[in-house]
């Protein structure tokens, strides 16, 4: 159901949820101080409740009012890269860890300064599904939800999320923005880091080298990508990674050989 700025507005501030457009993927808002409309996101995505949520802000005034001491990394990060696709991770004033992120997409921050609080917003799809990345993919899973159409996403991956809750600022998730710190493997306090995700509706199995590919290829209809391939094939990148993924009918082969650890990271996802 599209809507424009000030229903949106309007569905927010009644504790509803409104999908909106972010440079990543479309995010599943609602009032991050809303208790009601957090458990709404957790029921409506059927989100395992031990994933954690990443709020979005339009200001370092709202990201001091959440965090607890920040550190001299967080300016030195959000000065360079923010807004855009990057999360970090600091302590909270109510809570352990808060994740935070000012996304670089003219809608979302203006529903967001327009709110004049943090939103949450996981992607707008159910839970394990690939994600949104522009208006009928955040239909097809929620026919009946209030979207703010932006488009699509130009990035089309998730953000970068980055710890900096030890004494070295730690990656928890490879996403959109390449950044050269320590992969923190086991992580429990990122958002995309546990369970299944961004599978199609169609099994999809999973391939390591070219060889394991072919000698097996007969059991697959469809071939998604990453280098060229003497059968035919899907070239997956991460602009149409998420919109190939839902448009799979058959049973599909991935071949994971790619120097993008963010694209890396999800079709390994998408497979389990």
């Amino acid at each position: 159901m599209n809507v424009n700025l000030n229903q949106a507005i309007s569905y927010l501030l009644k504790g509803e949820l409104v999908a909106f457009p972010t440079e990543t993927v479309y995010g599943l808002g609602g009032v991050f101080s809303n208790p009601e409309a957090i458990q709404k996101i957790y029921t409506l995505k059927k989100r395992p409740a031990d994933n954690p949520l990443i709020a979005h802000i339009s200001s370092l005034q709202m990201a001091e009012e959440l965090a607890l001491d920040l550190p001299k990394s967080f300016y030195e990060l959000a000065e360079r890269h923010w807004p855009g696709p990057l999360t970090l991770v600091v302590p909270g004033k109510t809570q352990t860890s808060i994740a935070l992120r000012m996304p670089n997409h003219s809608t979302a921050l203006e529903l967001i300064s327009a709110i004049d609080m943090p939103l949450a917003a996981p992607s707008a799809n159910l839970s394990g599904r690939p994600s949104p990345t522009c208006m009928a993919h955040v239909s097809e899973d929620f026919p009946n939800l209030p979207i703010l159409d932006g488009g699509v996403c130009p990035l089309g991956l998730e953000s970068t999320v980055i710890s900096l809750l030890g004494q070295t600022p730690t990656l928890l998730r490879p996403g959109a923005l390449e950044l050269d710190f320590p992969l923190e493997k086991n992580s429990l306090v990122s958002p995309g880091t546990r369970y299944r995700h961004y599978a199609p509706k169609v099994p999809l199995k999973l391939y390591t080298s070219v060889d394991e590919l072919l000698a097996d290829v007969t059991r697959s209809q469809v071939i998604l990508s990453t280098q060229d391939l003497p059968l035919p094939h899907i070239q997956i990148t991460p602009h149409n990674l998420y919109s190939t993924l839902r448009a799979l009918s058959h049973p599909a082969a991935v071949l994971c050989i790619t120097k993008n650890l963010a694209l890396q990271d999800r079709l390994i996802r998408a497979c389990q």
